[in-house]
């Protein structure tokens, strides 16, 4: 069997449906778990809400398909189909868990949320396999929107906490498990110039300060589309 056909029929969907699966399951706990005042368990919440981890499940299946032999094609598909995977698992499994009713509103949520992980899929998903195969400047570049993603997540998600928490503020105004959320995203943000090719590091950083101001001004335009095609109706 050819690496493509290999990476088709084999290694890309099996690293799919793990990466799916694992994704639906820490939604699921995100939602579920009590209210926990300790700053880890508070901080692991965090990661199950924000759309972050749902950009690296679908930049890692591409890169996976480049790497086993796969393009670009290969790449967005099985990032599709992983994210359609989550979000069926997620919502699946909280009606399973009866913590969710089975209504009007949670199936088109579920058909809204759909709708956006197939465009992320395919975007993050021919991320990966650039990252993994094509010419340091793509490569550099892509990984950018991967970086920019956690950059702005951080930033709505925990900036005031993570602020407040830097300047000082007494402990009860701050969530420090979200401020730790965010640092961590940041910190990771950051820490993917390592991943990028050597002579594309200046590019993805570059690169990384343009897609972050493009992603300010759309994440939430974005969020009030999505929120407004839930609730209408």
């Amino acid at each position: 069997m050819s690496r493509p056909l290999l990476s088709f029929f084999l290694v890309t969907p099996v690293a799919a449906a793990i990466l799916a699966v694992a994704l639906g399951l820490v939604c699921i706990a995100a939602d579920v778990m009590s209210p926990d005042t300790d700053p880890l368990v508070r901080a692991a919440q965090f990661a199950g809400v924000g759309p972050a981890p749902w950009a690296v499940v679908a930049f890692l299946v591409g890169a996976v398909a480049a790497r086993s032999g796969g393009g670009v094609v290969t790449g967005m598909f099985w990032a599709v189909g992983a994210l359609l995977l989550a979000d069926g698992i997620y919502y699946l499994g909280h009606v399973y868990l009866d913590s969710r009713a089975l209504s009007e509103v949670l199936v088109r949520s579920a058909l809204v949320w759909a709708a956006v992980a197939v465009g992320a899929g395919v975007g993050f998903g021919a991320a990966g396999a650039l990252w993994s195969n094509s010419t340091p400047s793509v490569a550099g570049v892509a990984l950018a929107l991967l970086g920019a993603t956690l950059v702005v997540e951080a930033a709505y998600l925990a900036g005031p906490d993570l602020g407040a928490l830097v300047g000082g503020a007494e402990d009860t105004a701050v969530d420090r498990g979200r401020a730790l959320f965010g640092a961590v995203e940041i910190i990771a943000a950051l820490g993917l110039i390592l991943l990028a090719p050597r002579r594309g590091r200046l590019v993805f950083s570059v690169a990384l300060v343009g897609a972050t101001a493009v992603a300010f001004v759309l994440g939430p335009i974005l969020m009030e589309v999505t929120s407004t095609a839930i609730t209408a109706g």
